[in-house]
């Protein structure tokens, strides 16, 4: 019987897991190519409040042809920057946790006034959710984790991108390699 139940759960949890892709030579790219700033993102969350929470922002470009300026945000995963940035959009929930639905909603108003993002967003929020299963809810300290998975998702389907010849060869390199970068 001891076997019969070893068994089942070694095929359960083989069930579990996906076999491994191997990345195909063409898909690992140059960091010039992955490093591009191509797409025209806007931010989820305002740059007043991100420099209020102690956010530091640094001009990368301004493409005066394209009309657009690339600023960077520095990465900041401090619990108490983002503690900060969703206290002020009400985000959380009485025991500090990252309440969904609302963090959900912030997203689909985003959307709203960024309306060419609205079916990547839905596919984003689904395969970030899925993912992030099984921390969710998520504390404050997750919560970085989780927004740089719908950040990435999009930019890596980024349906607004600079329209160049280095930003359209990076875009063809992430539609034909997506699968290896989400």
């Amino acid at each position: 019987m001891k076997l019969l139940y070893l068994c089942a759960i070694f095929y359960f949890v083989k069930g579990q897991f996906e076999p491994m892709k191997i990345k195909p030579e063409k898909c690992y790219g140059t960091d010039d190519l992955m490093e591009r700033k191509c797409c025209i993102f806007p931010p989820f969350f305002k740059r007043e409040v991100a420099r209020a929470c102690g956010a530091i922002f640094a001009l990368v470009f301004i493409d005066k042809e394209y009309n657009v300026t690339g600023m960077r945000r520095e990465a900041i995963k401090s619990c108490d920057h983002w503690r900060c940035i969703l206290s002020k959009y009400n985000i959380l929930d009485a025991d500090d946790l990252v309440n969904n639905e609302k963090y959900y909603t912030h997203l689909d108003r985003w959307v709203t006034l960024n309306q060419e993002f609205s079916n990547v967003m839905t596919s984003a929020k689904v395969h970030c959710r899925q993912v992030n299963r099984l921390l969710l809810p998520l504390n404050v300290c997750e919560f970085f984790d989780f927004q740089s998975c719908i950040r990435n998702y999009i930019n890596l389907s980024c349906p607004k991108i600079i329209k160049n010849a280095k930003c359209y060869e990076w875009k063809e390199f992430y539609d034909e390699c997506r699968e290896y970068f989400i």
